[in-house]
Parts: C-alpha cells; structure tokens; sequence
C-alpha cells in the first residue's frame, strides 16, 4: 500500500516534530501494510519550508535511516503545493 500525502519527514512541516516521532510514524505505517509513503511537504515560493535539492537531500538522509532501523518502508519526495500567481 502507499500514502500518498504525509508529513513524515522531522522537523519540515507541521507533521513530525524529531526524528524518533518520524520513525514511529514508519512503524505505525509498516504495521499497516504500507511500504512506500510520499511525503507532501508544503510548498509555495514564499514558503521558508525546505524545498529543492534540501528536501531532496533530507528526504535520502531518512530513508537511509530507515533502512538502519530495518524499516522496509520507501519515502518518496513529494509536495503540497499552494496556489499562487
């Protein structure tokens, strides 16, 4: 299963505020059969949030500690975008 809209990544958004949050959160998802989750950090150009190659970047550097806490889960990068002109 995939989730396709998810604030899993610590510390971006108004989801997961640390990192052991996050990983609770992978665990919770695993328990539910799900193995891959797009995280939909929030994005609009005026936004401080992390987008581009931080996000990117922050989203390779929890997957990869997915992997040492054994959580066969993939996080994919995604966004929630808010419209503008």
């Amino acid at each position: 299963m995939i989730d396709i809209h998810c604030h899993i990544l610590p510390e971006v958004v108004d989801g997961s505020r640390s990192l052991n949050e996050s990983i609770e959160m992978a665990m919770i998802a695993k328990e539910q059969g799900i193995t891959k989750i797009v995280n939909t950090s929030h994005y609009h150009p005026n936004f401080e949030y992390k987008k581009g190659k931080e996000l990117f970047e922050s989203v390779k550097e929890f997957n990869n500690i997915l992997k040492l806490n054994n959580l066969d889960i993939e996080v994919l990068i995604g966004n929630e975008l808010y419209y503008s002109e």
